[in-house]
């Protein structure tokens, strides 16, 4: 598929550079997706039926020759509603802030200001029919040249029957950002969410 999403209204190569990138916090885009994972699963099944959703998080990385380890990716699976109709226009339309959760439609930059892709792979429903969609998020050269931070790489019927999104972060931008990832171990990981959202647990 690989249809580019166009901005209308706006020239992204401008606009992305007024929502700054928080250089400060390197697990950003990671508590930007794990928080939108939890909203999603929250829409799904309400506070009273909570405990029937799933946030998962994992990082993977690649053992070298000499010892070291070198970052892969960082994965974030939730059982949430998916990348339905309604979201996907909340994450084409930059600055959509009508979530009913306390949000201010840029997370998605921070996704793309840290890595040169991020890829959303989602099972959805549409109607009685189960959908995979997929689509990846980049600043670079061929997605502005686009006037774009969106492709549509998948939009298909799928036999899956279970809600589902992973979003999978690669190729961080930053040599300071990967070397980061790259040390980050499990046991840091979970500190870093749970000191980040301690009260929302």
């Amino acid at each position: 598929m690989n249809n580019f999403v166009k901005a209308q209204g706006i020239w992204y190569r401008n606009e992305i550079k007024t929502i700054k990138k928080r250089a400060d916090v390197p697990m950003q885009p990671i508590f930007e997706a794990f928080m939108n994972a939890w909203e999603s699963v929250l829409d799904r099944f309400s506070r009273e039926h909570f405990n029937k959703g799933f946030i998962h998080l994992s990082i993977y990385r690649i053992q070298t020759l000499f010892a070291n380890c070198d970052f892969e990716k960082i994965v974030v699976h939730d059982n949430g509603l998916g990348l339905d109709e309604v979201s996907l226009k909340r994450l084409i339309d930059l600055r959509n802030d009508t979530k009913k959760h306390s949000n201010l439609g840029t997370g998605r930059i921070q996704f793309i200001h840290f890595f040169d892709h991020t890829t959303i792979n989602s099972v959805y429903k549409k109607g009685e029919t189960y959908r995979r969609r997929k689509v990846t998020l980049s600043k670079n050269e061929a997605f502005l040249n686009e006037n774009a931070i969106l492709r549509l790489d998948e939009d298909n019927p799928t036999t899956h029957t279970n809600l589902e999104t992973d979003v999978i972060f690669e190729t961080p931008l930053d040599d300071k950002d990967k070397n980061y990832y790259s040390a980050l171990s499990a046991t840091d990981f979970k500190d870093e969410l749970i000191r980040h959202f301690l009260s929302l647990f």
